[in-house]
């Protein structure tokens, strides 16, 4: 196996993991999320907040060290470095437009409240947080199967 092949496979299974974690949110967490009363949902949503940043953020950064690796090492087909390449602008642009300027700061704001007494339209803030969220889950699975598609094509 090639150090190219490789660093592929890696970037494959990196891409996996991250893509799974964000369908667990939308098949599981946030489904679950609506079921909860509001003081236990907001609970829940500033502890998941706290600790699945950090997962999606090395997650993230390893699956575009992956990338670039595989685009350094090796000389892919071109369909492979188009898949790369657009694999790695739709996993940024997921995380930066819907990400970093959407959900952080939903997320933000749900830290500011009180558990004990959370605003009357905390549901609404709920709901939009999931829409955007089924938004991400999309491009993180379109962005896994780019991933998948430039190993098998490389």
């Amino acid at each position: 196996m090639t150090g190219a092949v490789a660093a592929d496979a890696v970037a494959v299974v990196l891409m996996g993991l991250l893509a799974g974690c964000y369908v667990d949110g939308s098949l599981v967490v946030a489904p679950a999320g609506r079921r909860l009363p509001a003081s236990t949902w907001v609970r829940v949503e500033q502890a998941t907040t706290a600790m699945g940043s950090v997962r999606y953020r090395v997650l993230l950064a390893t699956v575009v060290i992956a990338d670039l690796a595989a685009l350094a090492l090796g000389d892919p087909t071109v369909t492979a470095v188009s898949l790369h390449v657009g694999g790695l602008v739709l996993v940024v642009a997921t995380t930066v437009l819907v990400t970093v300027r959407r959900v952080v700061p939903i997320n933000a704001l749900v830290h500011t409240w009180s558990a004990d007494d959370p605003p009357p339209a905390w549901h609404d803030v709920r709901d939009r947080w999931r829409h955007l969220h089924h938004g991400r889950t999309v491009g993180m699975v379109l962005a896994f199967v780019m991933q998948v598609v430039a190993l098998v094509t490389r």
